[in-house]
């Protein structure tokens, strides 16, 4: 455990200084490691890796983030829920620019994401990453037409 911890410190003090491209099997390596840390040398780890992340450029962020919730994928339910979790712990410290940031950069590529795989990450990721699900239409649904005056009548019928 104590070379575990060396190991990903190491690792992670080389990413604060140049953060560069991981792929998805190197993201689910290092995820697996943190998940398996104690809670505060888990969320020191993690401060890390959000301080170097939210230092990238939109283009290498959006990657990241893509991989990352692709690596997740590649976790079991448990570690998955741990890292989603400290992450989400993490970034209740962050500003509320980067936060902003975070928020928009997970919820596009989610959503872009297939449907299984979707659900599968709303089990790791807090509602406010990626939105609440979205319910099918029910019979007393106004219908999809377009404009405020269909759905004012729809309305004006009901009652």
């Amino acid at each position: 455990m104590v070379q575990a911890i060396q190991h990903l410190d190491a690792t992670l003090r080389t990413e604060v200084a140049t953060p560069r491209k991981l792929s998805i099997d190197e993201l689910a390596i290092r995820y697996r490691s943190i998940a398996s840390l104690p809670e505060r040398e888990r969320m020191f780890a993690v401060r890390r890796i959000v301080d170097s992340e939210y230092t990238m450029d939109d283009a290498d962020l959006r990657e990241r983030t893509r991989n990352r919730l692709l690596a997740w994928l590649e976790l079991s339910d448990e570690e998955a829920r741990i890292v989603g979790a400290s992450y989400d712990r993490a970034m209740q410290e962050l500003k509320a620019d980067a936060a902003m940031r975070r928020v928009s950069m997970v919820q596009s590529i989610f959503l872009s994401l297939p449907d299984e795989e979707q659900e599968r990450l709303r089990e790791c990721l807090s509602e406010a990453m990626v939105g609440p699900r979205l319910r099918p239409p029910t019979a007393s649904s106004p219908p999809k037409e377009a404009g405020v005056l269909s759905r004012l009548r729809f309305w004006r019928q009901a009652s």
